[in-house]
């Protein structure tokens, strides 16, 4: 008989959740909860138009895929048991009201007697759930996308929340060896599985139809943060003297960072898209783009590295955390070969020089292979 597992994960990782949900659901009865907030409407993969405050706590997908325009997940959810949304409708994730429907929730998580609960990493929202995976701390997994807070990103209440739940879990799952390691320093002892990131196919479906697509940009992309080291990649562009190379730089900055601070007045090859991206112009930026760079300084994983994978668009990343991991050298990327500027325009160089050799596809011999890892980890993780 089939083992029974609660997956819950959140809006936010979404785009690579339902990677992991496609693959587990045909082996195992997985009942997915999908954690949505008012914030998480327009986040990820979503752009939905809702007032939550007019749906139920649980909100069965198939019956919002249609009015919320989301049926491009029906195909990852298809060999699910259930599938549903845990309605947040509050945009405050510790107020009295957040704290009740967690609480209310637990009857209906409890009620389904599963074998394992799996959490996909954490909210603070699922404070109010505690007692629920106290009953159910034997069996429950818990991801954790990044063991250590990013440069400047560190979150006190979080800390102190996920320290609660490392009392309580009893299996540990990362998204890279580089995580692994980590979690193994900090949780001694501890059960610690790997499970690869695998590009994130559900992007191909904000691919506009039919239009024609010039690739010209070596691209910045994503939330622009202090550790997404945007110095280190305005100062490397800034000496390719080329006038026939474009460049962008394309996202949302962070309250506090001045993106205009940082770019030199003589650089009219440079186009910046300082707003928050839909997914469609994030995916038309992707396709129009040479290469993209990820000049990290500090990583994890990256999902604009896997999102460039799925669109078939090479990459350029420094030698930080778990970023080597997923660069297939020469074949659909380049590692930098350290941290400077000089190094990144090396790498930058090359990668226009090779372009029409680095050339991927989603059955690319290194995502067959970390699929095929994942499976084995996913039965022993359930057993």
């Amino acid at each position: 008989m089939k083992k029974k597992i609660i997956y819950y994960t959140q809006v936010y990782y979404l785009d690579s959740a339902l990677e992991y949900i496609q693959v587990a659901s045909k082996d195992f009865d997985f009942h997915v909860y999908i954690e949505i907030t008012p914030h998480a409407l327009k986040a990820n993969i979503f752009n939905i138009d809702a007032d939550l405050t007019e749906y139920p706590l649980v909100i069965p997908v198939e019956s919002v895929v249609k009015k919320w325009d989301i049926e491009y997940i029906s195909t990852y959810l298809k060999n699910c048991k259930s599938c549903q949304f845990l309605n947040f409708s509050s945009p405050k994730s510790l107020d009295v009201d957040s704290l009740l429907r967690a609480t209310k929730s637990i009857a209906g998580l409890y009620k389904l007697h599963a074998d394992f609960v799996h959490l996909d990493d954490f909210s603070m929202r699922q404070i109010g759930m505690l007692p629920f995976f106290l009953l159910k701390k034997n069996s429950l997994i818990l991801d954790v996308h990044d063991p250590k807070p990013h440069t400047g990103e560190k979150d006190i209440k979080k800390v102190i929340f996920s320290k609660i739940l490392y009392k309580l879990t009893s299996k540990y799952l990362c998204l890279s060896e580089y995580s692994t390691n980590i979690l193994k320093g900090i949780l001694v002892g501890k059960k610690v599985y790997t499970i690869k990131f695998l590009p994130c196919s559900v992007y191909q479906n904000f691919i506009k139809k039919d239009s024609e697509i010039k690739k010209e940009y070596i691209t910045f992309i994503g939330r622009i943060s202090p550790y997404k080291g945007i110095n280190l990649f305005i100062d490397a562009i800034k000496n390719i003297k080329d006038d026939s190379v474009k460049f962008m730089i394309a996202g949302k900055q962070i309250v506090g960072f001045d993106l205009s601070k940082e770019i030199p007045d003589n650089m009219p090859n440079l186009v910046v898209r300082e707003k928050h991206l839909s997914n469609e112009e994030f995916v038309d930026i992707v396709q129009r783009s040479v290469l993209v760079v990820c000049p990290y300084l500090d990583a994890t994983q990256s999902g604009v590295v896997m999102t460039a994978h799925a669109l078939g668009c090479p990459v350029v990343v420094t030698p930080v955390g778990a970023l080597p991991e997923y660069v297939d050298e020469g074949k659909n990327g380049i590692v930098s070969d350290d941290m400077s500027s000089e190094k990144l325009l090396e790498s930058i160089n090359k990668g226009l020089k090779e372009f029409n050799h680095l050339n991927q596809s989603l059955d690319d011999t290194l995502w067959t292979n970390y699929a095929a890892s994942n499976l084995k980890v996913m039965h022993t993780l359930y057993s």
